[in-house]
């Protein structure tokens, strides 16, 4: 089944404008006040909380009510369809978008579509013994805003056996395991993806509802620029900035008023079928090889606002 990533997010949100505000100022576009989109094609649609089209979702308040993976073709969606009707409700909508329910609750959408091809030229940099930058200032010296331009990865709370857990998108939808922690989760890709994980099934006690979803910036220097730029609009930092172990991004996580966190990340990695599955037996604290803030060394990852506490 040649699903090729995370295509579109819906929320429901209680109060709208400051979501709205907050994508427009990591960049997203919108025509009508309800579609947020970004340069690869993706989008964020925001919606009242109180919608009664809107499905249900694991948890209550502002949240993803539905997640909209996107398909090559239509026979992958005819495949996908015929899969899981065999335990499960599916149904289509009249823009061709066949709706079901995970095993863990979630509302997923499936859709033929393709994403905006992107070309960016990686700023020359100097190293010791390769310079190559000669007569002229970097790239991260002119100081600008930019925008989001993909949608990378997300992540979802999975409470319970994480075996269990996978098993839909593993064994139904063919997603492969790149990283694998005990009692923690693991991280899924897409069977027709390069990403190191489309998306992240993170055990924590009975922690149930979407996570954060992570956006693409070209390089470090623009993380930076755009992280900066929401902590001074007044937007808060959740974690980081930092750079992952799982993945190997750089990282800088925001509260979204929207629901859940927003990451915007830069350097994943890629992989493909030659990768083989890794097991590991704990989570590093704080799951980065390094975090600019030293309180992030104590802070615990993806807290609620009601967790919002010091590890002693």
């Amino acid at each position: 089944m040649n699903i090729t990533g995370i295509h579109s997010l819906i929320y429901g949100c209680e109060d709208l404008e400051p979501a709205k505000r907050f994508l427009s100022d990591v960049g997203m576009d919108s025509e009508d006040g309800e579609t947020f989109g970004l340069a690869d094609g993706t989008s964020i649609v925001l919606r009242r909380a109180d919608d009664n089209e809107l499905p249900s979702a694991p948890v209550a308040g502002d949240t993803v009510r539905e997640i909209i993976w996107r398909v090559d073709s239509e026979d992958t969606l005819k495949e996908i369809g015929d899969e899981l009707s065999n335990d499960r409700l599916v149904t289509e909508t009249a823009d061709g978008v066949i709706h079901v329910l995970d095993d863990l609750g979630y509302a997923l959408g499936f859709k033929v579509a393709e994403t905006n091809p992107i070309e960016f030229t990686a700023p020359v940099t100097n190293t010791i013994g390769d310079r190559k930058r000669f007569n002229t200032r970097a790239d991260g010296t002119e100081v600008k805003v930019p925008k989001l331009q993909r949608t990378a990865h997300i992540g979802c709370w999975a409470p319970g056996d994480v075996d269990e857990n996978k098993a839909f998108y593993v064994d139904r939808l063919g997603f492969r395991e790149t990283d694998y922690i005990k009692d923690i989760g693991v991280f899924l890709r897409a069977p027709g993806s390069s990403e190191h994980h489309d998306i992240f099934l993170s055990k924590r006690g009975d922690r149930a509802g979407f996570q954060h979803v992570a956006y693409e910036v070209r390089d470090f220097d623009e993380v930076m620029f755009l992280g900066s730029h929401l902590e001074a609009q007044g937007w808060e930092t959740h974690f980081g900035p930092g750079r992952h172990i799982f993945g190997s991004n750089i990282f800088w996580y925001f509260w979204n008023p929207a629901g859940g966190l927003l990451e915007i990340t830069a350097d994943l990695d890629c992989i493909d079928d030659d990768w083989e599955m890794r097991y590991h037996d704990s989570l590093p604290k704080g799951a980065g090889t390094w975090l600019a803030r030293p309180v992030d060394q104590q802070r615990i990852p993806f807290r609620t606002r009601e967790q919002d506490q010091i590890i002693e």
